[in-house]
């Protein structure tokens, strides 16, 4: 996992009934990462960057989500669960936020983590 440049890692995830969201034109992407200080995401396979898109963050996207309602978008390791088909952004992706310890940290503050992310 990379802190720093990269904010936040994604893993691309075919399992389920989604659509996968492990290729792109035919090539396996295995890690999905974001700067958020650039808004870029950054598709990897083979450790080597094959596509970049601008993307959009909550309206405070410095620093880590907690809670609830802080606006914040989450940095660590998440999977890309689906592509949420019905959002009203373009081809806006779920991650599985909040993980294990999203939601231990959250109950620790006496928050909840939030989700839908």
């Amino acid at each position: 996992m990379v802190f720093g440049l990269f904010s936040a890692a994604v893993m691309a995830n075919s399992s389920g009934s989604n659509p996968p969201l492990s290729s792109v034109e035919g090539t396996k992407i295995n890690l999905v990462k974001v700067d958020k200080s650039s808004r870029t995401m950054y598709l990897y396979a083979d450790n080597r960057i094959i596509r970049q898109y601008h993307i959009a963050l909550g309206e405070k996207p410095k620093g880590h989500k907690l809670e609830e309602g802080d606006m914040k978008t989450p940095e660590g390791q998440y999977f890309l669960d689906y592509k949420k088909e019905n959002s009203k952004y373009y081809r806006a992706m779920h991650i599985n936020y909040p993980n294990a310890q999203d939601i231990q940290t959250a109950l620790d503050k006496g928050t909840t983590p939030g989700g839908f992310i």
